[in-house]
Formats: structure tokens, sequence, C-alpha cells
């Protein structure tokens, strides 16, 4: 039992990344302009709004991916489409703060 909850966590993560890739490969802006050089073509608004089946404003938006980034036992890499995507969330809010339980939530 020891480490159970974390182990789940953890998994609940890596799944929400790959919807979360899923998601973003989806919704790529089919334009030549890009918003930022950043993130390119890749809309995380937008496919975070349609994994969760509403609208988000970009800072809600942020604030998921951080939640979904803060279960995973490793980070994505920094050059994949969700490793941008979580760079330009901690750009937009800022990082997480470890907190006493240690789940870096705010």
């Amino acid at each position: 039992m020891s480490g159970a909850v974390k182990a789940i966590n953890s998994g609940v993560g890596e799944f929400q990344l790959r919807l979360l890739a899923a998601a973003l490969e989806e919704t790529r802006r089919q334009t030549s302009q890009t918003k930022s050089d950043l993130l390119g073509d890749l809309n995380p608004t937008t496919a975070l709004s349609l994994l969760l089946g509403r609208q988000l404003t970009t800072p809600q938006a942020a604030d998921e991916i951080k939640r979904i980034m803060s279960l995973l036992s490793n980070q994505p890499d920094a050059a994949s489409d969700v490793g941008r995507v979580f760079q330009w969330a901690q750009e937009r809010r800022g990082k997480a703060r470890k907190t006493s339980t240690g789940t870096g939530k705010k």
C-alpha cells in the first residue's frame, strides 16, 4: 500500500498527458501565422477546451496543463509538443510551488 496513491496519480497523469498530446495534434493551427515562437502552430487553450468539453480562458488552460504536469513523475521532453506547452503554461502562470504535501500545487 505504501506509495499506492502516488503511483495511481502518476498513471492518471500519464493518461492525461497522452490525451493532451492527441488534443494538441487535433487542434493545430492550419495557417502559417503563429502566435508565438514557443508554441508554433499549437493551440493549447483550444486543445484543453476540447478535452474538457467546455470553453476555457487562456489562464484556465495554463492552470489545467500545470495540474496535469504536477501528477507526472517525469516531465516531458522540453522539445516535444507537450513539453513546449508546459513551458508556455509556466511562463503564463508562474512555476508551481511545492506545498507541504509535495503535490506542487499552489
